[in-house]
């Protein structure tokens, strides 16, 4: 399912943002999210400075940080933070299963600034 003009008519704004190791944390609004709907997420506040870049972004519900939903690309490999910016709008989609969900982006955002952070090649090698 895809947004219509790749923006959605529900609108979610972040009530904040956080930085918790390993993940950057937006807080959205209490309610349900239903599965197949697409959502225009908002970020609304500045990333923390002290994030780092490969921090993967997970999304938490009214607060509860008990329960994390990952930010997953249009290709199924979890945002990072160096690929999200404040004030930004992202649409997704909530996918869900028995026991959890994801948001599922409909855009790819990658970014150049994570280029930094990727290896030339695989397999990786060893530092000396």
């Amino acid at each position: 399912m895809s947004c219509p003009n790749k923006l959605c008519n529900k609108f979610i704004f972040s009530e904040s943002v956080t930085f918790t190791s390993p993940n950057l944390l937006i807080d959205i609004p209490a309610g349900s999210y239903n599965n197949g709907q697409c959502y225009c997420l908002v970020i609304g506040q500045s990333i923390p400075t002290d994030t780092t870049i490969a921090a993967q972004v997970g999304i938490t519900i009214g607060g509860d940080t008990t329960t994390i939903y990952p930010l997953l690309n249009c290709n199924c490999t979890n945002a990072s933070a160096c690929d999200i910016s404040p004030r930004g709008i992202y649409p997704c989609v909530v996918r869900t299963n028995i026991q959890s969900g994801v948001f599922k982006l409909v855009n790819n955002i990658s970014c150049c600034n994570c280029n930094s952070n990727a290896a030339p090649s695989i397999p990786i090698p060893a530092e000396a």
